[in-house]
């Protein structure tokens, strides 16, 4: 009986190390079989180190949006974590860089926008190069509003000052699209051949002169709406018939809506021309296109209806159809494009008694076009065409049945003297070649070369 209190102090004694060991000890049950937490963090934190190495910059940026976010990685990794993070976004952010010299600027968006994602210190600097991106992409709107965050968000004084005069000019350009625009043209030439409008007689070679210019209107210049409308007036006169002239007046409304990648529009056109002081033909119409962009590529469908009323020349009246499909590729200082159209002339045969001339028909075929601005102060642009023509009706009195192969190129030469005035070289040439031979009556085998030069001076801009 004298060893229970020896006992009862013993298993008090004992209670404390039972209680230490049940919180380490495995108990009996679905407890038992309890594994410990796995963290996978550090490896992929070395998947991401070295996917970066690799420069698969775009699997490293997945691996830290998914894997590694800094309030779910252990406190002893995340100093490690924050400063691959840093590297990443020097890494995407010199990607980004050339991407942009490369004029890919989509591609730049992208790279841009990560580098932030994995270092929002560095707003100002990206900020910058985000504006200077949409600003190759058209997004103007966009541009400013980087521009803007850039100068609330710089940490040293030189990115300030890099944010504020890009804001500025922003601004400016922003006030400029805004404003009406006049710029007056005025230009000589030499037309090596031409057919007089009824041709009844030879065709004529003669000097010509030309002066004019355009008016235009920005209505809405938004972000995803653009609409505009342009007026021109134009007089060309013969320097050897006083009284050959054509005098041309056109007006010109483009209503475009964009939407991502897509670019939607519709180009209402009306004019009106004289020639010799009277009345030659009026034309009404509109066009609708559409527009997909891919990086630096454009695809695009164009589809144009023009009525023509000419009372005084009735074959000239009649419904002009236009229908093209088009790819450009846009380079940092040059614009490459390729289209292949379909054109349906609905204008009346020309009666000429005793014989008619076929001028209803269409005419198909590929066109190119090319332009550079890589020279300082000079502007290139190369247009060529090659058509086939094929007509509804034969040649009388041949009866030969008129089949024409047409070659059109184009060339310009501006040379920039100040943003406000241009000089330019104007080359044309047209060569056409057709079953209609000499038969004495209905030839339409003929080559003209046009040359203008001259000087166009923006006045308002």
């Amino acid at each position: 009986m004298e060893s229970l209190p020896i006992k009862a102090f013993l298993l008090l004694a004992l209670l404390p190390a039972l209680f230490l060991a049940s919180l380490v000890t495995p108990v009996s049950g679905a407890a038992a079989t309890e594994a410990p937490i796995k963290d996978d963090s550090a490896k992929w934190l070395t998947a991401a180190r070295n996917q970066r190495q690799k420069a698969d910059l775009d699997r490293a940026y997945q691996i830290h949006l998914h894997k590694l976010q800094l309030d779910s990685v252990p406190p002893l990794l995340q100093p490690e974590v924050q400063d691959e993070r840093i590297k990443l976004h020097e890494a995407l952010f010199q990607a980004g860089v050339k991407a942009y010299h490369d004029a890919d600027y989509e591609l730049a968006r992208r790279q841009f926008a990560r580098s932030l994602v994995m270092n929002p210190q560095a707003k100002s600097q990206v900020g910058i190069m985000l504006g200077l991106t949409y600003q190759g992409m058209g997004k103007f709107s966009l541009a400013r509003q980087r521009f803007h965050d850039a100068t609330q968000s710089a940490l040293d004084k030189n990115q300030l000052i890099v944010a504020q005069e890009l804001f500025r000019l922003e601004d400016e350009r922003e006030s400029r699209s805004k404003s009406v625009w006049l710029t007056a043209e005025l230009s000589a030439g030499f037309i090596s051949n031409t057919f007089p409008i009824d041709r009844k007689v030879g065709v004529e070679e003669r000097p010509v002169g030309s002066a004019g210019f355009t008016f235009g209107y920005p209505w809405l210049q938004e972000e995803n709406w653009r609409v505009r409308s342009s007026f021109s007036f134009s007089n060309e006169q013969s320097f050897w018939f006083p009284n050959e002239s054509t005098l041309r007046n056109s007006l010109q409304n483009f209503i475009g809506y964009s939407a991502g990648t897509w670019n939607y529009f519709v180009t209402p056109i009306a004019s009106y021309d004289l020639r010799a002081g009277l009345p030659y033909s009026l034309r009404a119409g509109s066009g609708a296109g559409i527009e997909k962009y891919l990086d630096s590529n454009t695809l695009g469908f164009l589809f144009q209806r023009t009525q023509i009323f000419a009372q005084r020349y009735s074959y000239l009246s009649g419904p002009l159809d236009l229908a093209k499909i088009y790819w450009s590729y846009s380079g940092k200082t040059w614009l490459i494009m390729l289209a292949a159209q379909d054109r349906r002339d609905g204008m009346s045969d020309l009666d000429l008694e005793p014989g008619i001339l076929p001028l209803t028909g269409r005419y198909d075929g590929p066109a190119i076009s090319f332009s550079s601005w890589a020279i300082p102060a000079l502007e290139i642009d190369v247009n060529a065409s090659y058509l086939w023509g094929t007509f509804d009706h034969v040649a009388q009195p041949s009866l030969v049945e008129r089949k024409d192969q047409q070659l059109n190129l184009n060339a310009r030469l501006s040379y920039i003297f100040k943003p406000q005035l241009k000089a330019f070289l104007s080359i044309d040439f047209t060569q056409n070649r057709s079953t209609l031979t000499n038969d004495g009556f209905t030839n339409n085998n003929y080559t003209q070369l046009i040359v203008f030069t001259g000087a166009s001076w923006a006045i308002l801009q």
